[in-house]
């Protein structure tokens, strides 16, 4: 416990770096998160994220919106993350 109160007060770790942790947590948390839906997405074809040819999916995937439900998704779950820790 003491150790622990000794960090708290060191002033090597004064409280605004406290905070730039928790953010870049956080924004690592995105990209990791990001980087595994994108990768979910991509292997798995979903038919939200594959080319239309005349309203029909044609299997094959469609980049940008692969990229952007990974990202929808990512920020999503990143947000659920920050509210549980906070």
């Amino acid at each position: 416990m003491s150790a622990r109160l000794r960090s708290e007060t060191s002033p090597i770790f004064p409280e605004s770096d406290k905070k730039t942790g928790k953010g870049m947590k956080l924004l690592l948390t995105f990209i990791v998160i990001f980087l595994v839906f994108w990768f979910i997405l991509y292997i798995s074809h979903p038919v939200w994220v594959q080319n239309k040819v005349n309203g029909n999916p044609d299997g094959s995937i469609n980049n940008l919106r692969c990229f952007l439900y990974s990202i929808i998704i990512a920020a999503i779950v990143t947000l659920i993350v920050w509210m549980i820790i906070k």
